[in-house]
């Protein structure tokens, strides 16, 4: 009975010192996990509104705006400071006081200007805890893609053909104009005009002288019918002539001889 007694005193005394060693054992604090961040790049052509594809096609020119969103993944370290650079628009944020909860998320919207040929932006997200036991930053990265269309100008040419038909009607008019006798032209008489020319010619009386009769009487030239025309003139005219003439004869004959004297009138 005694025995058993010390046997239980003894397993007692040993769950007491137990207890009491536990205890005085410090328990060290529970560490939390490592910092975290994602983040998501995604483009858009409204200044403030996020996109929702990372990767869109625009017509040359058209102005479009990067969203870059950045979440905290850690479940138990927040994200105090945060840096974003792009390697196309350049540095965006520097240290930037953020406070990120463990699974919240925050957006920034810049604008990315009016690209007129294709376009690839990759952005690094890079985020740091107040906590000193986590100094080093963590970062993400994520990118984005424009496409850019150039419209083409279609030039429609239109031909219109005009087809003018011209209908030409023409109208014959026979008259009948009735025989009707006409008369020739009366002759036309002309007016006649009647020179008379009226010669008059003196004729001189011509001697005849016969070589052995003596000087013979003036003959007297012969009487013409006197006319008013013109041929009896020139009759008349050619008649003197060859009285004259032939009584010029007769004179040179006569005095042809040397030996005789001219003889008086």
């Amino acid at each position: 009975m005694h025995g058993g007694w010390r046997k239980n005193a003894f397993s007692g005394f040993l769950v007491a010192v137990g207890v009491m060693a536990a205890a005085a054992i410090p328990v060290r604090a529970q560490q939390p996990s490592a910092p975290s961040v994602s983040l998501t790049v995604t483009v858009g052509t409204t200044a403030s509104v996020c996109g929702t594809s990372s990767d869109i096609t625009v017509i040359s020119g058209t102005p479009v705006y990067y969203c870059y969103t950045a979440t905290n993944t850690s479940p138990d370290v927040p994200l105090d400071f945060h840096s974003l650079t792009d390697d196309v628009l350049g540095t965006l944020l520097t240290m930037e006081p953020i406070s990120l909860a463990p699974g919240a998320s925050t957006s920034r919207i810049f604008p990315g200007g009016s690209p007129t040929a294709e376009v690839n932006n990759t952005a690094t997200w890079t985020a740091r805890s107040a906590i000193d036991d986590f100094p080093e930053p963590t970062s993400a990265m994520a990118s984005a893609r424009v496409n850019v269309t150039v419209p083409t100008t279609t030039t429609t040419t239109t031909t219109t053909t005009t087809t003018t038909t011209t209908t030409t009607t023409t109208t014959t008019t026979t008259t009948t104009v009735p025989e009707t006798s006409v008369a020739p032209p009366a002759p036309t008489t002309l007016p006649t005009t009647t020179t008379t020319t009226t010669t008059t010619t003196t004729v001189a009386p011509t001697t005849t002288i016969d070589a052995g009769s003596g000087p013979a009487a003036p003959t007297a030239p012969p009487d013409l019918p006197s006319t008013g025309s013109v041929e009896a003139a020139l009759v008349t005219a050619l008649l003197a002539l060859l009285v004259l003439g032939a009584g010029t004869g007769l004179v040179a004959v006569a005095r042809r001889p040397d030996d005789e004297p001219p003889l008086d009138a």
